[in-house]
């Protein structure tokens, strides 16, 4: 049973894989999740206005360029979910199987203002500071 789209609840989402996009939609229409694919060209955009928390003339004006040849890599940013939703999506992720996908966030009043590339950049070097750290602990 698919629940009622909650205007205040979005995922924005990057996922090239047609089977993996395909069960993301579908898990989000079953929680009653809107959902917005992202594109490449959305890359120097700011997460706030793709996320319709604010229009395109309030997006910050010196946000950094898009390094040339970058690739938008599998990405989910949750906007506005309510409480326990993040965590009862990512438990039925797990629970249906989903392939994993690398880099997630949650929009907050501090990288609405950053671009998508911003957004991906600054958790790269977090799942890398993470992993790091989860080697030395193991070595």
């Amino acid at each position: 049973m698919r629940a009622e789209p909650k205007t205040s609840s979005q995922v924005l989402y990057f996922i090239q894989e047609i089977k993996k996009e395909k069960q993301v939609l579908d898990l989000c229409r079953d929680m009653g999740i809107m959902i917005r694919k992202l594109k490449e060209e959305d890359a120097g955009r700011s997460v706030g206005v793709l996320a319709g928390v604010f229009p395109p003339e309030l997006a910050p004006k010196t946000a950094k360029q898009v390094p040339k040849g970058y690739r938008m890599p599998e990405l989910l940013v949750f906007c506005g979910l309510e409480d326990g939703l993040l965590d009862r999506f990512l438990a039925e992720y797990r629970r249906r199987g989903i392939d994993p996908i690398g880099l997630k966030a949650v929009a907050t009043p501090h990288n609405l203002f950053w671009t998508v590339c911003e957004l991906t950049e600054e958790l790269e070097q977090e799942r890398a500071a993470m992993q790091a750290m989860s080697q030395n602990r193991e070595g």
